[in-house]
This record gives C-alpha cells, sequence and structure tokens, in this order.
C-alpha cells in the first residue's frame, strides 16, 4: 500500500473520529412560557460548550439563530404528521423544502429524527406507520439533494421487553418482528443510528432499596452487576441499560448498529413524593455522564468497550409547562433566565467546581401526608374541565361536592377543583393517577384544612414582608393590585397596615357589602361549618382572592395611593 493511500486513510479515520466524539450535547425544549429568546438560547448553548443540539420539532427562528454556528443540530418530524407523510411522497417532500431547505446546509442539521418515543404509544396505525414514514424522509432528502442528514427516531426504554441482565435484552414481542426488524435494517442500511433516552434515575426511583444510588449516579466504589450469560461487569447503571439495547439489536441480526443516546439526564426538583429529584443528585449525575461520555480514548461500555457513544443530555431549561409530575419541569441544566441551575459544562474538560452543591434532602421516600391542590398561577378558565374528569373517574371522588352535599359551594370552582384533585389522587395514585392535570394542580404538605391567616387585631401593624408571603402563599405572588383586598384603618409609613380584621385568605364579591365598610371574613363565609370539607378543599396554593376595591375608595377617609403603593410591592 502506497504512502499516499495510507496517508488518505489516516485523515479519513481522523476526520469520522472528530464527527462522531462522545462530547454531549443538548436537548432544546421549548415547553416553557418564560425561556429566553432563541437567538440568546443558542448563546447559553454555546456558553455550556455544546458542540449539538437537539430540537423537538424544526423551529424556523431557532434554525436561523444557529445559522453560522459550529453547532450541528438534530431536528424532529411531529408525531401528529407522521401518518400522513407514511401515505404520502408528497406530503414528505413539501416538509423538508418548508422546514430543511431554507437553512441546510448553513444551519449544520445533521440529524432528521422521525417522532419522539412513538412506539411507547397506544396508537397502533401510529406504531405502524413509522418506519414507512422514516422512508419516506429519507428519499425526501436524496430527491431534494440533501446530503449529510441521517434518518432516526427516538426509542424510551420500555420498548424492551427484558434489560436485565443486559445480555437478555430484548424487543417487545408486538413490536419486535413488524417494527424493529425493519426498522433496524433501515438504519443499517443508510448508516445511521439507534436513537435511544435512557434514565437511571427512573428505575432507581422505581425500586430505590434494590438499585444502588451510588451505581446510579456512576458513584459507586463498591457495588457491581455482573451479568450471568456474558461474565461481564457494570459498575454503573448507565451502561447497563445501553448494554440492554446492545444485546436486543443483536438478538434481531444487528450486533454492530451504532447507538446514539438522544436524552439522559436527572431531575434537580419534583413532588414530594418523587424521591431523590435535588441538585446534588442531578450535578452529580450530569457531570459524570460527561467525563464517561467525552472522555478520550473514548471509555464505551462492557459489552462494547473503547466504543464512542454520541449523546444529548435533557434539558437546556426547567420548561414550566411540561406537563405530567414535578420532575418532568425539572430537567435543566438553565433556569429560564439562563442561569446555571449549577454549575457545570458540557466539554468534559473542567474536572472541579468551586460551588458547593446543597446536601440532598429527599434521597428517602417521604412519609408524611401530601394533598393535591390548584396550583399556583392555575388558568381559572380551564378548572372546569379539569374539576369534569376528576369526578367522571368513579369511586365516588365528587359526592360531597355536589349539589346537596356537604362540601357543596357553587361560587368556589377552586375549592372545588382542590377537593376534586386531591379526592382523584389518593383514589387513583397506587395506580398511576397523578397531582397533574395539565399543570393546573400542585402537591403540598401543608394542611389544606388550616388556613393562613393573620388577624391584625392581635396587633396593630402587618409588615409588607408578611402580606408579600400571604399572596404568596394563596398564589397571587405576581398579580396586580387589583387581584386583592385588604380592610384596614391606614397604611404606616414603613409600608404596614393598621386594621382590625383578618387579611386572608378570602373575600368573595358580595354586592351587600358596603365598599366603604371593614368587613371580616368570617362574616362573609362560615368557617366552622366549612371546615370538615377543608382537608380535601381550600389550600395555602389556592388562589381564592376575588377583586373587590378596598376601602381606601373615594367614600373613604384615606387617599387610594397609600393602599396601592404597599400592594404594589
Amino acid at each position: 500500500m502506497s504512502v499516499l493511500h495510507l496517508l488518505t486513510l489516516f485523515l479519513l479515520v481522523a476526520v469520522s473520529g472528530a464527527k462522531f466524539s462522545g462530547r454531549p450535547g443538548v436537548n432544546y425544549g421549548q415547553l416553557g412560557d418564560n425561556l429566553p429568546s432563541p437567538s440568546d438560547s443558542v448563546k447559553l448553548i454555546q456558553s455550556l460548550n455544546a458542540k449539538r443540539v437537539k430540537l423537538y420539532d424544526a423551529n424556523p427562528a431557532i434554525l436561523a439563530a444557529l445559522n453560522a454556528t459550529d453547532i450541528t443540530v438534530s431536528v424532529m418530524v411531529p408525531n401528529e404528521l407522521l401518518v400522513n407523510i407514511s401515505k404520502s411522497s408528497s406530503l414528505s417532500d413539501e416538509w423538508i423544502r418548508s422546514n430543511i431547505l431554507p437553512f441546510h446546509p448553513t444551519t449544520k442539521i445533521r440529524y432528521l429524527l422521525v417522532g419522539n418515543e412513538i412506539l411507547s404509544s397506544t396508537d397502533s396505525e401510529l406504531k405502524s406507520a413509522l418506519v414507512p414514514a422514516m422512508r419516506k424522509i429519507q428519499r425526501s432528502l436524496k430527491k431534494l439533494g440533501v446530503k449529510k442528514v441521517k434518518v432516526g427516531t427516538t426509542l424510551a426504554v420500555d420498548v424492551l421487553e427484558t434489560s436485565f441482565p443486559p445480555s437478555s435484552g430484548e424487543f417487545r414481542s408486538d413490536i419486535s418482528g413488524s417494527v424493529m426488524k425493519p426498522m433496524l435494517q433501515f438504519l443499517n442500511r443508510t448508516k445511521s443510528f439507534l436513537f435511544v433516552d435512557v434514565y437511571p434515575y427512573f428505575p432507581w426511583a422505581q425500586d430505590p432499596a434494590h438499585v444502588d444510588l451510588a451505581y446510579a449516579l456512576f458513584e459507586s466504589t463498591n457495588v457491581t452487576v455482573t451479568d450471568p450469560a456474558t461474565n461481564l461487569t457494570y459498575h454503573n447503571l448507565f451502561d447497563q441499560m445501553i448494554d440492554a439495547f446492545v444485546f436486543a439489536t443483536s438478538r434481531l441480526g444487528y450486533p454492530d448498529l451504532r447507538i446514539w443516546v438522544a436524552e439522559t439526564g436527572w431531575p434537580n426538583n419534583g413532588d414530594y413524593d418523587q424521591i431523590g429529584a435535588n441538585v446534588y443528585n442531578a450535578a452529580t449525575y450530569n457531570r459524570n455522564v460527561v467525563k464517561k461520555l467525552s472522555a478520550v480514548p473514548p471509555v464505551g461500555t462492557p459489552a462494547r468497550p473503547g466504543k464512542v457513544l454520541p449523546s444529548f443530555i435533557f434539558a437546556l431549561f426547567n420548561e414550566n409547562q411540561k406537563t405530567g409530575p414535578g420532575t418532568e419541569r425539572h430537567f435543566g441544566l438553565l433556569h429560564p433566565n439562563g442561569s446555571r441551575v449549577y454549575e457545570i459544562e458540557l466539554s468534559g474538560e473542567t474536572t472541579e467546581f468551586k460551588e458547593k452543591l446543597p446536601a440532598p434532602e429527599n434521597n428517602e421516600v417521604y412519609k408524611g401526608k401530601i394533598w393535591c391542590v390548584v396550583a399556583k398561577g392555575a388558568n381559572w378558565t380551564q378548572l372546569g374541565e379539569a374539576l369534569s374528569y376528576a369526578c367522571s373517574q368513579g369511586n365516588n371522588t365528587c359526592d360531597p361536592i355536589k349539589s346537596g352535599g356537604p362540601c357543596h359551594k357553587p361560587d368556589l370552582t377552586v375549592l372545588h377543583a382542590s377537593y376534586a384533585f386531591s379526592s382523584y389522587w389518593a383514589s387513583f395514585r397506587k395506580t398511576g393517577g397523578t397531582c397533574s392535570f395539565n399543570g393546573l394542580a400542585t402537591q403540598t404538605i401543608k394542611d389544606p384544612s388550616k388556613l393562613w391567616t393573620l388577624r391584625v387585631s392581635e396587633r396593630d401593624t402587618v409588615t409588607t414582608n408578611e402580606l408579600r408571603q400571604c399572596r404568596e402563599d394563596i398564589g397571587l405572588g405576581g398579580k396586580t393590585a387589583h387581584d386583592v383586598i385588604i380592610g384596614a384603618h391606614a397604611v404606616m409609613a414603613n409600608d404596614g397596615v393598621i386594621g382590625p380584621v383578618g387579611l386572608c385568605p378570602l373575600y368573595p364579591p358580595n354586592p351587600e357589602v358596603l365598599l366603604n365598610e371593614l368587613r371580616s371574613p368570617s362574616e362573609l363565609l362560615d368557617f366552622g361549618e366549612f371546615s370538615d370539607c377543608l382537608d380535601f378543599g381550600l389550600g395555602s396554593g389556592s388562589p381564592l382572592l376575588q377583586v373587590v376595591n378596598p376601602t381606601f375608595d373615594s367614600r373613604g377617609g384615606h387617599n387610594p395611593h397609600y393602599m396601592y403603593r404597599l400592594i404594589a410591592h
């Protein structure tokens, strides 16, 4: 072989190795109403030293912001388009023309994922459409001259029927022959990847008594797992989960198919019943997985030692509009304001971090009582539908709040919703019911029967901080002055209030109440009569204050400026 030939071969290998380095990228989700602009988000991605980003659509503003950067991009065909695309080459062509051609190649789109976790769906038509849709998209790329773009799709671990020990890894029988076999054939033929979502957090959280936390966090020094069939030894749960996919693909005849970790991460917060979701664990896991995946030379896994394993960390931001348990909204490396949840960067070059992490406080199962109530900031107009759903699930969930029931208060939808949410959750929690209701509900460990009340008759002044805490407790933290009423005699120079009545929690609108009279909440709602219902009902998270102008109107003895100045704080 000539020297020139050897040199050429060496260069090709070097370029290939650089292209598929193990340096993790990041998943850029957009399910938040407070996220930075695309251009600012791209700067934040660069600040994390990420060289890859995965989108869950083909957002044109984001693709434009990524133009002329050195960040390689993965885009996604939405799940809802798959069935139609699988039947229509023209629709597939049009999707590529509209979403890829305006940006490629100056935006470095390199991967096109057809759907997200499709095979976790119960929709048989959607699952059957997956591989045909992947083929249609691949043909459209070729037809329209788009090069260097690999087609794939993402899979959750529930596509595996067995995963332990790893050598027993096998795809579910309902998809193995009908979907996975032709998919693997397609991926192998096109030299693409099997994109898999791997989260050690979930198997650990489901069985913390038998799965060691340090083993899940890459921190174990004395816990190993040996596969009896292969004698391969595992030092962390991540490798164990990856190799289950390796053996599953081998079982179908594709032992060398490359794997890409489409998502991995650890939640930095969650609900009270979600063990181990905290900043300490999230930072530990993500720092360790970055160190492992970016190692040079590559570490690989026991079944594939020394092999590069490309990946995306989930996720760029905490996303406040994701539904489901609290962890779903807390996988971000960054807060929506762009600040880091904890120190981290994705090059793998940083080995020491200056910041001391907060000690974990929920690595054991919470044993106290938990209630499910209306969330702070919940959209009141959506509560009726959620209330109807909770009450339609059987088990006499809502009997007490039905007409004629002991807790029926027809004008208090929020109260009814909190009762229904907690009652539903208590009945169906063990069978998979969640305290979510599309983000309208939240968990609380504060006993909802103990209302937050501050009686200023017990002392002469109420400070601004106490008022702010009251407003926060009832979900009015950032709202305008017109959302709250406080009966008081005067506002002091230090922004305190002098008055004889309670500040919180209720002042329902009542046309019989004169606007220039001071009235106690107890005169408007009989707490004693209603107290038996409050255990499942009104909670500190329930925003129940209504719009009623305060005493300080044109008929009062004080200028409204004082009241509004206080409330504005």
